[in-house]
């Protein structure tokens, strides 16, 4: 499953980290570990995976179209709104929330 494989990849990044309290690390992968079966029912298609503000481009204040795509990848297309929170908050709070 190439989900499972994505989010193994990334566990195993978090895992190598040395600069995060080995109590926390323990939690986070834990966490992600016990909630791994909630992948099985989701959706796997193309993904732009580098959704944010800089890629968006508008013209007359609408929305024209997305650029810069190198870094598509295959998956959950939901993993293209966990930057949301990080990127459009400080810009438009209600686009981030969907509204």
């Amino acid at each position: 499953m190439q989900k499972k494989q994505k989010s193994d990849t990334y566990l195993n990044a978090l895992e190598e980290l040395e600069d995060i309290d080995t109590e926390m690390k323990t939690t986070l992968c834990t966490y992600i570990r016990n909630h791994e079966y909630l992948l099985r029912a989701r959706p796997q298609t193309i993904q732009h995976d580098d959704f944010h503000p800089a890629n968006l481009l508008i013209h007359k204040e609408r929305f024209a179209g997305i650029i810069d795509f190198q870094r598509m990848d295959w998956g959950d297309p939901v993993h293209d709104l966990h930057k949301l929170g990080f990127f459009f908050s400080r810009i438009s709070v209600p686009f981030t929330r969907g509204g």
